[in-house]
């Protein structure tokens, strides 16, 4: 497995403690609210980070012109907001369930669709059969847990969530083509975090005068979201669109391991049926894009 692999499977790792942080240390507050500083502390900090370490080891990539990226920002720092809203909306009002399985379900495959729109990149029957893998793995993890309901708008708003996860990853594998990762993470969250702020002016933050629930939207901001985001991005630059975005299916397989040992939540056969499909999904695209990548080194005019 690459280190484009490991980047992106880190980022999935941090993007999973999410919900399980919420309820130990952020319940005290809406969830949106708990999106919106996710935003408001990890794009300042990323930005931080990024002009205090890494300013003077920055170079931009050579391939691609710097200004094709400038557009794409706005769009990803949308699809970021898109996604921090529409999630939380769709898992309050189809539950946890429901909302998981069409929000993360569906964003390798809107993502893989984007990819081969916009960057001509293969959906070959090895990306069908580890998308089915992976989503079916996650459709029997959060199924396991018979919290399944429908609401209509529950679910569209769930769609929504998957398209602002697809946009974000879509736009960043174009973004760090041309700019280093870090400036550009830096950049799409801040301006994510200014876009969320006034709306902060209606919610009620009373939760924020417990320590605990500061605490949590602080881990949740550094390390869930300034340091996830950098990491998925770090990956893009090496593993196309379609396979990360399997890869970042491992985001519900620990949602639901830190569920188990951590919220005392029953660990089944079941459960263990759906880890193994997620991971063998995650082994069918190692596979694929170790095959694309060696295709494309041994292959007539590359350099």
């Amino acid at each position: 497995m690459s280190r484009g692999h490991l980047a992106v499977l880190a980022a999935a790792v941090l993007f999973g403690t999410t919900g399980t942080a919420q309820v130990i240390g952020a319940g005290e507050v809406a969830p949106w609210v708990t999106g919106a500083f996710r935003l408001i502390v990890g794009g300042p900090v990323l930005l931080l980070f990024n002009l205090v370490l890494v300013r003077r080891k920055q170079k931009t990539c050579p391939a691609g012109k710097p200004g094709t990226a400038v557009w794409l920002i706005p769009l990803s720092s949308a699809g970021v907001v898109l996604f921090q809203f529409c999630f939380f909306e769709g898992v309050s009002r189809t539950g946890v369930a429901t909302g998981t399985i069409v929000a993360i379900g569906s964003s390798p495959i809107i993502a893989g669709l984007l990819g081969f729109i916009f960057f001509r990149e293969r959906l070959d029957l090895k990306w069908a059969f580890a998308t089915a893998l992976s989503i079916s793995g996650c459709s029997v993890l959060v199924l396991a847990s018979g919290e399944v309901s429908i609401d209509r708008i529950g679910v569209l708003t769930s769609l929504l969530a998957g398209l602002g996860y697809a946009v974000y990853v879509v736009t960043s594998r174009a973004i760090v083509r041309t700019v280093a990762p870090s400036s550009a993470v830096a950049v799409i969250l801040c301006i994510g975090a200014v876009f969320m702020v006034p709306f902060l002016v209606f919610a009620d933050l009373s939760g924020l005068s417990n320590p605990g629930v500061v605490a949590t939207l602080i881990y949740l901001g550094v390390f869930a979201t300034a340091f996830s985001y950098l990491l998925l991005a770090k990956g893009l630059v090496s593993i196309d669109v379609a396979g990360a975005s399997v890869l970042l299916l491992a985001e519900p397989v620990v949602g639901s391991l830190l569920g188990i040992f951590l919220l005392d939540e029953r660990f089944t056969l079941i459960s263990a049926s759906g880890i193994l499909l997620v991971l063998a999904g995650f082994v069918v695209v190692s596979v694929r894009n170790s095959g694309s990548r060696s295709s494309s080194i041994s292959g007539p005019g590359k350099a």
